[in-house]
């Protein structure tokens, strides 16, 4: 059962209180921050049986979600990240026809929370949902995710991928990191001054 609920939780006082209620389900949909407000992005709905595109704004001191621009395609499995003030959404899936082959996805598209409009960017190396994306200094690492595999032409599975790009906004382009030890979807990602970490998985 989808919940639409909200929970905040205040650093200062080590403490966690209700927030506003969603206006729509986002089952494995994204979430990123630009500081001054959050954005919930797409995911699943009607029990997964249908795709969203809808994109949910909450403010530091709004007592309410509103809508902004939809997403230029509806997106599941997806991930996010903020930069420089604007949203990131990466890959994900979307099929209407739920084919695994079609479904996941190389895009890329960036929010301008400033004239709240969608733009696509450069594409990715490879298709994938269940990725995690981090924002470093002036660039973004796309981590990991779900891919789908093939043996002798034929559909054999979904796997978890060991691909690392780095994306640069001001280039428009996107660069082959290092490979993952081990691959991994579902999972969590971070940045601290020692590097980039990965947490769990499948």
């Amino acid at each position: 059962t989808a919940t639409q609920t909200s929970e905040i939780y205040t650093i200062a006082t080590d403490s966690v209180a209700a927030g506003p209620t969603l206006q729509e389900q986002h089952l494995d949909g994204c979430m990123a921050s630009t500081g001054d407000a959050v954005y919930m992005i797409g995911g699943w709905k009607d029990n997964y049986n249908s795709h969203s595109k809808t994109v949910e704004k909450l403010t530091r001191d709004g007592t309410a979600w509103t809508s902004v621009a939809d997403l230029p395609e509806a997106r599941g499995d997806c991930s996010a990240v903020a930069l420089n003030g604007k949203v990131y959404v990466a890959a994900g899936y979307y099929s209407e026809s739920f084919d695994a082959s079609e479904g996941f996805k190389d895009t890329l598209f960036v929010y301008d929370p400033e004239t709240n409009a969608w733009t696509q960017l450069a594409t990715m190396s490879h298709a994938r949902g269940d990725l995690q994306l981090v924002a470093l200094r002036d660039s973004i690492l796309a981590i990991g995710g779900e891919i789908f595999h093939t043996r002798n032409g034929a559909h054999a599975d979904k796997i978890a991928s060991h691909y690392v790009e780095e994306y640069y906004p001001d280039k428009n382009v996107w660069e082959t990191r290092a490979l993952l030890g081990n691959g991994r979807f579902r999972f969590g990602a971070a940045v601290s001054h020692w590097g980039v970490h990965v947490f769990g998985g499948s």
